[in-house]
């Protein structure tokens, strides 16, 4: 009797048709990755405009800055409190700027987009550009126009305090047709919103400035004594008068003030307070080593009925020098303090 070897092995068929599984696959694991990927890219991109149109509108919506962007964009000039303009109900301004208050530079401002350019837009990292157009540019490919309308109460044809409605428009222009950008749907990013009526924005500064190594003079163990603020930088609305070197006087209205104080090697601490009229209210407190500064800041707001006295005060358990209340470090070869420095500083803007 012939005996037949056992077959162990695969038919060539059976090679045939494993390999047809594989290659399938393989064939939908890489297309489920390009889709990942994809899905990744454009995720990413939506959510830089999405940022974008955030920080846009953070800045319309918040006071302080919204009232900065009044004050620089002249079309908008009906809105500014004094009321020497009326507006004109149904008053369109198309693409005006955008800014932001910042504590360096309350008057002017941060510019946060510039509407005004007809090339002026943002890149799908969420980054200003100059390069938008309609044509399409890859670069440049995204762009708000901003879009405000002025409402007067009733049949009013002018008034001084209109309601504020704005409308922002998302465009999206990119060049090349195929791509993770052109996939982006306009529509999903357009947003409106109202504005109360016109606000004061009215901002002040009153300091004490050091260009050489001086001392801002020391604390009495136990007391609260008045910090230097002799000099005013500026006075938009002429809302305060100097009284002293220690204090200055502010109109009666309704104010949103920031402190900053500095402290030079007080290892035994201290605290800062806002004097206004006979009440002290606490901005912050620290402590610094030898040889070394510490600051302080903290904001206050005042609604003051009547004009009404400011000052800084300061406070330390125990004096350890001539310096407690400020005094800089040294911040180059020598000491160069040819640019300044602040010891004490109080900056208000008035809002009503």
């Amino acid at each position: 009797m012939a005996i037949r070897p056992r077959n162990s092995g695969f038919s060539l068929m059976e090679i045939v048709v494993v390999l047809a599984i594989i290659g399938a696959v393989g064939i939908g694991s890489t297309s489920m990755m390009a889709n990942t990927i994809k899905v990744s890219q454009t995720n990413f991109i939506k959510g830089n405009i999405i940022n974008f149109k955030n920080r846009l509108l953070a800045a319309i919506r918040k006071d302080t800055s919204w009232l900065i962007t009044i004050n620089r964009n002249a079309a908008l000039n009906c809105l500014i409190e004094d009321d020497s303009v009326m507006c004109n109900d149904g008053a369109v301004v198309n693409n005006f700027d955008v800014y932001n208050s910042i504590v360096t530079d309350p008057v002017n401002g941060t510019l946060v987009y510039q509407a005004s350019s007809a090339t002026a837009g943002f890149d799908d990292n969420g980054q200003d550009c100059n390069g938008y157009t309609a044509a399409g540019n890859d670069d440049c490919p995204f762009r708000y126009d901003l879009t405000l309308t002025l409402n007067c109460p009733g049949a009013e044809a002018q008034c001084y305090k209109p309601d504020i409605t704005i409308q922002a428009t998302f465009r999206s222009s990119p060049a090349t047709a195929d791509t993770m950008v052109s996939r982006v749907d306009p529509t999903e990013y357009n947003f409106w919103m109202d504005r109360s009526q016109k606000l004061r924005y009215e901002p002040l500064e009153y300091h004490h400035r050091v260009t050489t190594n001086t001392g801002g003079g020391n604390c009495t163990t136990g007391a609260r004594v008045a910090r230097q603020i002799p000099t005013e930088a500026y006075d938009v609305g002429d809302n305060a008068t100097s009284v002293n070197a220690t204090t200055f006087r502010l109109l009666a209205g309704q104010y949103e003030c920031e402190v900053f104080a500095q402290a030079y090697q007080a290892v035994r601490g201290y605290a800062i307070f806002l004097r206004v009229g006979g009440a002290d209210t606490p901005i912050g407190s620290g402590f610094s080593s030898n040889g070394n500064s510490e600051f302080t800041m903290g904001k206050v707001d005042l609604t003051l009925a009547a004009d009404t006295n400011i000052s800084v005060m300061h406070f330390c358990g125990q004096s350890q020098n001539s310096f407690d209340m400020g005094r800089p470090a040294p911040t180059g070869p020598g000491g160069d303090f040819s640019g300044g420095f602040v010891h004490t500083r109080v900056t208000c803007v008035r809002t009503l």
